[in-house]
């Protein structure tokens, strides 16, 4: 038991670590929905991107022309904002193309649809029978184009996304199912960092996913499709995101960000010495966590929030 001294000197030494830094987060910049904020801005983006198949072409049940399972993991996850950039007859060259050409010039990205997508899924290769490409250059290209949004999300938004490529969903047009059959089995071969396979369209049988164009899947194929999709994002995609993600400094904003994105050191909890955590500055406050007074009051960001004053007015 302790003496009421002791208990006395525990108290103290409790208000006193309370008054050096206020509030401690719990996590790594806060999770949406049990999911995790690759970037930390706030939202989930998720980008589909392909042929027909991801664009949605006869999804019947819907009157959106870019449907299919994008918009049904729209529907289902709700708060995550997802852009659809699929291209009816796409093929993995003219997909890399289209975003060498339209990505740098803000054509197909926007601000008011998605800055930085947290998960690109890649849904493409079915239409290169018609071109008479053979596998290797699918899967060349592939690669080509996962380097590319790489290093464009790096140079751009500090960070890299999560790209899933898929298989290609298996069809009922005798003389081209071969040509799938092949393709998938060389994605699987291929698969590796520099051509992240994760999603298997080719586990369905094309009775319970195509429709009657003998191509593309009817609604309920889509939703289907949307469940492995969902799958994924819900269990693979956290568990490779949180691998790629740590927080040494326990601040509250990813090691890996923080020199970039938030301009914060990821050895020191509060980078500007001013009594909050750099997590609890840009996530609870909106202060900054490189200037120890944001308002400019001669306060410090600590100091007022401990007093109950405002330290985003020097006013209050």
């Amino acid at each position: 038991m302790l003496h009421y001294g002791a208990v006395q000197r525990c108290l103290l030494l409790v208000a006193f670590l309370s008054s050096i830094f206020i509030a401690v987060p719990s996590s790594a910049c806060p999770l949406i929905n049990g999911l995790i904020d690759y970037n930390c801005d706030g939202q989930i983006k998720i980008l589909f991107t392909g042929d027909s198949y991801a664009k949605g072409f006869g999804d019947k049940a819907l009157t959106d022309t870019n449907g299919g399972y994008a918009l049904d993991v729209a529907q289902e996850l709700g708060s995550v904002v997802v852009t659809n950039l699929g291209v009816a007859g796409a093929t993995a060259g003219t997909l890399l193309n289209a975003f060498k050409s339209n990505l740098i010039k803000g054509k197909l990205l926007t601000t008011s649809r998605a800055e930085f997508a947290d998960i690109i899924i890649i849904d493409i290769g079915r239409n290169s029978y018609w071109r008479g490409h053979p596998p290797r250059v699918v899967i060349g290209k592939l690669r080509r184009l996962v380097k590319f949004l790489r290093q464009f999300f790096v140079e751009n938004y500090f960070s890299e996304p999560l790209i899933a490529i898929s298989t290609n969903a298996n069809i009922k047009r005798s003389f081209q199912q071969p040509y799938i059959d092949e393709l998938n089995k060389a994605f699987r071969k291929a698969k590796s960092k520099n051509f992240p396979l994760y999603l298997f369209f080719d586990k369905l049988k094309a009775k319970s996913v195509i429709s009657g164009d003998l191509l593309h899947p009817h609604s309920r194929g889509y939703k289907r499709l949307s469940k492995i999709v969902l799958k994924f994002i819900r269990n693979k995609a956290q568990q490779l995101m949180a691998k790629k993600r740590s927080d040494a400094d326990v601040d509250g904003i990813y090691d890996q960000l923080e020199p970039t994105k938030f301009l914060t050191d990821p050895l020191l909890p509060d980078t500007d010495t001013d009594g909050l955590y750099d997590g609890v500055e840009v996530f609870t406050y909106t202060t900054s966590p490189i200037v120890p007074d944001t308002d400019g009051d001669g306060a410090s960001d600590g100091a007022e929030v401990s007093a109950g004053t405002n330290p985003l007015d020097p006013l209050t």
